[in-house]
């Protein structure tokens, strides 16, 4: 029989929680940030497939908040803010995780993405066994910079890119790459798909699942 994944909304919270699965005990966390203008549920089905691969891991899916000036849901405003809020919001969520589990990873795409790799540069968000951006880039200022310290970083950061990505061009990941080596990020990588825009398929979804399944300690179900 297939696996089903638990659900839920954690109204607390206000985030939607997908996995472990039925029968299956909750031995890790992954936050999953959606891109500008998207929602939790926009990647609840991409959520659904990765708690099949992964029975032990409860993904979490906030919500951004509303950029009232644009009428849409966003991380940080593009013209007038820096991340630095979001990221403290994702630091909150990582803590309340790290005290049901000792291994969270996060991921995201597009501007979720740019926030995911904000938060493991910021060194506000501590913990953080594995990074996982999709079609993203990275924002960091010198306050970022000087907060998380000379290397070495030991964070797993798996960059995954479309090379036709219009929207965010394959450039950025390319730099991200440089840039998080530069800082001292020892196990980054990055995997260009060729002829993929800018959204996901689910060979990057296997490939995030394992990447989580290495880092995270857990099994995967993929066999590819």
């Amino acid at each position: 029989m297939p696996a089903v994944p638990i659900e839920g909304l954690d109204e607390a919270r206000n985030i939607y929680q997908v996995g472990p699965c039925e029968g299956y005990s909750h031995e890790a966390s992954v936050i999953i940030l959606h891109g500008y203008g998207d929602s939790a549920a926009g990647w609840y089905p991409a959520a659904l497939y990765l708690a099949e691969q992964l029975r032990t891991v409860r993904f979490l899916l906030p919500t951004a908040p509303i950029d009232a000036k644009r009428d849409v849901t966003s991380w940080w405003k593009f013209d007038s803010e820096t991340p630095a809020a979001a990221v403290a919001s994702i630091a909150a969520i990582v803590a309340v995780e790290k005290k049901k589990v000792q291994q969270v990873g996060l991921m995201g795409f597009s501007q979720g993405a740019a926030l995911s790799l904000a938060c493991v540069c910021s060194g506000e968000v501590t913990g953080l066994s594995a990074v996982v951006s999709l079609a993203g880039w990275l924002v960091v200022n010198d306050a970022m910079r000087k907060k998380l310290g000379p290397g070495p970083h030991g964070t797993p950061v798996l960059l995954s890119h479309g090379e036709a990505d219009d929207v965010v061009k394959v450039k950025s990941g390319k730099s991200a790459l440089k840039k998080l080596q530069e800082a001292g990020f020892s196990n980054v990588e990055l995997s260009v798909l060729p002829g993929l825009g800018h959204s996901i398929t689910e060979e990057q979804l296997l490939s995030t699942a394992r990447f989580f399944a290495k880092h995270l300690g857990v099994q995967s179900q993929s066999k590819l």
